[in-house]
């Protein structure tokens, strides 16, 4: 990198491990010096939703991961409430293959370009 961040010019510096364990943390506890684009938060569900895809979670488990991760983050395309009733009527429904293939597919058109993203 031509301009690393401070804290590794920093950690490259210290020679005693508890100093170097020490800066580590007051980073990773630190707040973020910049915002995150949204296009990372839609890309975080484009993530999980591969993570379904191949088997790895369930659809009631995306569904629930996406909507905690919306009311988070609060700048995903569809807001967590969507995920949340997809959710609801998927359990009302005991978990029928139909409504997961029309939810998975409504998934898939909205988060299309973040999901071919997330393959590349």
């Amino acid at each position: 990198m031509e301009n690393p961040p401070y804290w590794i010019i920093e950690l490259a510096t210290i020679k005693f491990i508890p100093d170097a364990t020490k800066a580590i943390n007051e980073y990773a506890s630190s707040e973020p010096f910049e915002e995150i684009p949204s296009d990372l938060y839609d890309f975080y569900i484009a993530c999980i939703y591969i993570r379904y895809k191949r088997r790895e979670i369930s659809w009631a488990t995306f569904l629930q991961m996406a909507g905690e991760f919306a009311d988070y983050a609060q700048a995903v395309k569809c807001d967590c409430e969507w995920f949340y009733e997809m959710l609801n009527v998927y359990e009302d429904s005991e978990f029928s293959k139909g409504i997961e293939k029309y939810q998975t597919k409504k998934v898939s058109e909205i988060f299309k370009v973040n999901i071919t993203e997330a393959q590349d």
